[in-house]
């Protein structure tokens, strides 16, 4: 191959390399925004509430030795189902914990602003127990109440989807 050749490959690379990262670069700053206008809107409208001591401890959030504070967005469906959003204040992070809860059983996320599972507990009622599993275990169900928050922004707000 000649010079001319190979540095016109190079220069190609590079470029290819170059859009392939802006690119990347922008999908992250979208999902770094993903839940950015829940957040907003808990925090503006929200009740401040205390997360248990265990559940904290649990979910990373504290070492078990006190609540954590949050504000908090609770609805409650005609079947009775509840689901909440708390977005934790006072430390220093931006984490949210998403609660899923219906007769059986509760699924709680301990979530970025980005929506990155980041953990996954569940409360059994039948025998008051608390334990940590697998994020993939509940990811499909975590992916719908995302968009429950996504619509019920939009229908408390009457704002267009965050997500167009």
């Amino acid at each position: 191959m000649k010079h001319g050749h190979l540095f016109a490959l190079i220069v190609v690379i590079i470029l290819m390399t170059g859009t392939s990262i802006a690119g990347h670069m922008i999908d992250v700053q979208n999902e770094q925004e993903r839940l950015s206008a829940v957040v907003d809107w808990v925090v503006a409208t929200g009740a401040h509430k205390k997360l248990e001591a265990r559940i904290a401890q649990v979910l990373e959030l504290g070492d078990g030795s006190e609540e954590v504070s949050v504000i908090r967005k609770a609805f409650q469906e005609k079947d009775r189902n509840v689901h909440t959003f708390d977005f934790v204040t006072g430390t220093g992070r931006d984490d949210i914990v998403i609660l899923y809860k219906n007769t059986e059983h509760s699924i709680l996320w301990r979530t970025s602003r980005a929506g990155k599972i980041l953990r996954t507990a569940t409360f059994d009622f039948s025998d008051r127990t608390l334990h940590v599993v697998p994020d993939a275990d509940y990811a499909d169900l975590f992916a719908a109440e995302l968009k429950y928050w996504d619509n019920t922004l939009v229908r408390e707000t009457k704002t267009p989807s965050p997500k167009g």
